[in-house]
């Protein structure tokens, strides 16, 4: 059985889906959307806007979030749109219990919906696999880069000042510096006489 993402040649040979109505796993969530339609027609009047509408929402929305997320270009996107229509599918077999339970439908026809749920469930689930198996892995490789690329790095890279790097050199004492151009104590970061003598003194 060919996976749910491809489709056969008229030679047999399997190739890649870019539209959407090519899916197996579309054709088949729109088959389902059909038959729930049929199903719904039999219940009273009084379920046409509550679970039968609900009903209908959520078969609609398994074909729509398929081939919604077929149209983007990143994978996570389009991972992420058929994880809510896989949703949408749970959605509308736990509505198909109900209806079941609340003797609206048949249960010949509640298991045959229910079967395919399970096979678009199973579906969707590879679907998902394969596109998360098929992402390009990541660069590990430890390579240096270019030496164009390493002077442009250093380049654009912004420099910190001299007298901050000099001073963690020096002798500071209590965040005060006595130097040969100032002889009063005072604070380095306030005094540039200071922090240039410092800057002269490392310098020698």
């Amino acid at each position: 059985m060919l996976a749910p993402h491809v489709r056969r040649k008229r030679e047999g040979v399997p190739m890649r889906v870019h539209d959407y109505r090519d899916l197996i796993v579309w054709q088949k969530s729109v088959d389902l959307t059909h038959h729930v339609y049929e199903l719904v027609r039999r219940f009273p009047a009084e379920e046409r806007y509550a679970l039968s509408s609900q009903m209908r929402r959520a078969a609609i929305s398994v074909a729509s979030n398929i081939a919604e997320g077929n149209a983007f270009f990143h994978r996570a996107q389009y991972i992420r749109y058929l994880g809510l229509a896989r949703g949408s599918l749970f959605e509308l077999g736990t509505q198909i219990e109900i209806a079941a339970r609340l003797t609206f439908i048949e249960p010949t026809d509640a298991s045959t919906i229910l079967v395919e749920i399970d096979s678009i469930s199973r579906m969707l689930q590879r679907l998902s696999q394969r596109l998360r198996e098929s992402r390009t892995p990541e660069r590990t490789d430890s390579r240096a880069l270019p030496a164009s690329r390493r002077r442009a790095l250093t380049a654009a890279s912004p420099r910190p000042p001299p007298a901050v790097a000099s001073l963690t050199s020096l002798d500071i004492s209590s965040g005060f510096l006595r130097t040969r151009r100032c002889g009063d104590r005072a604070r380095t970061a306030n005094c540039a006489s200071c922090i240039r003598c410092a800057w002269d003194r490392t310098r020698q």
